[in-house]
């Protein structure tokens, strides 16, 4: 939970570890500008706004959190707490690690990037013998 100029209020382990805190009272108090990348702040700026003045309920997107080796990709979901509970000003941030993702992303361009720089003409069929792939090669060679 962060308040309307993005001080972390309160957070649990799964956050804190996520943040590179070693627990969640070390990251009270810090501001989430500080943690994530220049445009991730841009967006979480713009979206404490638009949640401040009622124009959005909730927003989701994609952020990269600063480490000690460049960024961790997370997918953010905040939403603005209820008035009703006294949390007026107050926001919930709903984060998740992307590393599993990101590293599949990888691994499906390196595969792509080899399927299309291959000589070879290459297939592969599905168990109703459609063509569910078919590398670069194959549809040059189809269309002359």
């Amino acid at each position: 939970m962060v308040d309307r100029s993005a001080i972390v209020l309160e957070a649990n382990l799964y956050a804190a570890g996520l943040l590179n805190f070693s627990g969640p009272k070390r990251l009270l108090k810090h501001s989430l500008f500080r943690l994530f990348d220049p445009d991730s702040c841009l967006w979480l700026a713009d979206q404490l706004s638009l949640l401040a003045y009622g124009e959005a309920v909730s927003a989701h997107h994609k952020l990269g959190v600063k480490q000690n080796e460049g960024f961790l990709s997370v997918e953010c979901v905040m939403t603005r707490l209820p008035v009703t509970y006294g949390l007026d000003g107050h926001y919930l941030l709903i984060l998740r690690d992307l590393r599993a993702e990101d590293e599949l992303d990888q691994y499906h361009h390196l595969i792509q990037t080899l399927l299309d720089n291959s000589e070879s003409l290459i297939y592969a069929f599905d168990e109703n013998e459609r063509c569910i792939l078919a590398n670069k090669k194959n549809s040059t060679a189809l269309w002359l």
